[in-house]
């Protein structure tokens, strides 16, 4: 049977098929097919779904969990439980379970895919439905996908990092930030994220809010390497931008990532003042300005002075003429 059907369950629960969310009847059926839908491969006692939603194993109790039931084949299809006298469990092909995918997405190291699909904490709409024990299991699932996230996330923020993904990093450390206001590291990397996509005053503007939450509200010291990096930020230049040429409505940068891992290489070796002559060639329109571009940014965020140049055929009869355009702003700073 073709999945048609997404049970989110990350920022709102709610199921969804290509085009609109599937109404219940009630929030309760809606809470029984995300607890069946987490326990897949289990053949779960109807008297254990009918104490776990409405409190008891009466008959009252178990005649509301087949009106449950029946709602939930009426949207999914008949076929999508297996029944017995006293137990059921969900057939896992009626629906794509967005918990399953998301630790699928990241057994298999999609870091990305893990990132887009957690968009919040586990089922918030769905507090108070069910009896105390449901309300234990929904924190229970709460807890474990926060720190899930959060685990991922910093993986995704160094990957993002090291490929030269900025937009991309925004995203993810703005998500990391909503999990924990108080993750110092994910502030910095949300301001350095800003920073290096074009966008300092965004960053410094973050960093004053930080700022007054830690300092102000609970008491504690930023540490020396936000500082650091704010200081960095502000000395940057005039516009407080790594790039002058760049700027926050640039496209990801795409298809690059090894180049750009590469060239991160060579400026981290330049460190020890060790000389290199890097050669970046291919056909026309593959995307070699926009790399070095984004090598220069990283540069300039890392603390080296970058000198940029072009060489057109026009002006081939200039002597010096490349020379004399990369050392211009030194020369006119001096």
């Amino acid at each position: 049977m073709d999945t048609e059907y997404t049970l989110q369950c990350f920022g709102s629960a709610a199921l969804t098929d290509s085009s609109r969310i599937v109404g219940f009847r009630s929030q309760k059926h809606l809470a029984l097919l995300l607890y069946l839908a987490a326990h897949p491969h289990r053949v779960l006692s109807r008297d254990h779904l009918a104490r776990l939603l409405w409190g008891s194993a009466a008959p009252r109790s178990r005649h509301s969990l087949s009106q449950a039931l029946y709602d939930i084949r009426k949207r999914l299809g008949p076929l999508s439980m297996r029944t017995q006298a006293r137990s059921l469990s969900l057939d896992s092909s009626s629906l794509s379970y967005e918990g399953i995918q998301m630790e699928e997405a990241v057994r298999t190291a999609n870091l990305g895919d893990a990132v887009a699909i957690y968009r919040g904490d586990f089922a918030p709409n769905l507090d108070g439905v069910g009896t105390e024990h449901y309300e234990e299991w929904i924190e229970s699932e709460r807890v474990r996908f926060r720190n899930l996230a959060q685990v991922t996330l910093r993986r995704f923020l160094k990957e993002c990092d090291s490929q030269g993904r900025w937009g991309e990093m925004c995203l993810a450390a703005f998500r990391l930030v909503k999990i924990d206001e108080f993750d110092e590291a994910a502030h910095r990397a949300l301001m350095r994220a800003l920073w290096l996509h074009g966008d300092p005053q965004s960053a410094l503007e973050h960093y004053r809010k930080l700022e007054e939450v830690l300092v102000a509200e609970v008491g504690v010291g930023l540490s020396d390497a936000t500082k650091e990096l704010v200081n960095r930020i502000r000395s940057s230049g005039p516009s407080g931008s790594p790039s002058p040429d760049s700027g926050p409505a640039e496209l990801p940068l795409i298809g690059r990532a090894d180049g750009f891992k590469a060239l991160r290489s060579h400026i981290e070796t330049a460190r020890g003042r060790v000389s290199q002559i890097v050669i970046v060639r291919g056909e026309a329109g593959i995307g070699k300005t926009r790399l070095l571009a984004e090598a220069g940014r990283l540069a300039r965020a890392e603390g080296f002075n970058v000198l940029a140049s072009r060489c057109f055929r026009s002006e081939s009869d200039v002597a010096y003429g490349p020379v004399l355009e990369g050392i211009r702003p030194v020369a006119e700073a001096a």
